[in-house]
């Protein structure tokens, strides 16, 4: 899949509600950390993942630059809020006006689609400094969890969007 939209609409289509959150639990990252570390493995570029607690992965991804350079990380959340309470198709990854909808697809799936893009794109770009893409289980705790097992750079961007702002994607 070599197409960002594409990218997002697979990811909006797994159901990876966080189990915490809501009063029903979700089932958590596990299949979309999986389907993220296929995608980069696909690509030949250096996965990890970690999952200090069962069910609930991050993965990491790293094209290693040729030493001297700074480092950048790509951070982003891959689980998404409840489903409770909806009626509708959640998971269609539906397109309309060049906008995708439903769960996720803003918080933030998009924006995983476009640093793993971002990342896949740094491979022929002879950079000295790492970039590495840090998708975590559970924003703040995931995060945290990355950084615990050693996963830093000099700089790093958050890919969310923020005031829950619409995201065009298309």
């Amino acid at each position: 899949m070599d197409d960002p939209v594409a990218l997002t609409q697979a990811l909006v289509r797994i159901d990876s509600s966080n189990p915490v959150l809501g009063s029903t639990p979700g089932p958590a990252e596990t299949e979309i950390a999986h389907y993220i570390g296929s995608w980069l493995e696909h690509r030949n570029i250096e996965t990890h993942r970690i999952e200090p607690m069962k069910g609930c992965p991050s993965i990491v991804g790293i094209v290693r630059g040729s030493g001297g350079g700074k480092s950048l990380m790509f951070n982003g959340h891959i689980d998404s809020v409840t489903t409770l309470g909806y009626d509708d198709n959640l998971f269609s990854g539906e397109t309309k006006e060049r906008k995708l909808y439903r769960r996720g697809a803003g918080d933030m799936k998009c924006g995983i689609a476009a640093v793993v893009f971002a990342l896949a794109a740094s491979k022929g770009q002879a950079l000295r400094g790492d970039v590495i893409f840090t998708g975590v289980a559970d924003e703040d705790i995931g995060t945290e969890q990355v950084l615990g097992a050693d996963w830093r750079a000099d700089d790093s961007i958050v890919a969310e969007s923020t005031g829950e702002d619409t995201i065009s994607c298309a």
